[in-house]
């Protein structure tokens, strides 16, 4: 099964294209979103 990417995962990687080595907490942070949940997403992807 192929997992589709939402909005939210499509920000978290425009903006590691732009510094890939940003902490969660800072994508976390421009996201409104927990770190976890950048975290999880990540680990998906």
């Amino acid at each position: 099964m192929i997992n589709q990417l939402d909005d939210i995962d499509l920000r978290i990687l425009s903006i590691l294209m732009q510094d890939a080595k940003t902490p969660y907490t800072d994508i976390a942070k421009q996201l409104f979103v927990s770190s976890g949940t950048v975290h999880v997403r990540m680990k998906k992807m």
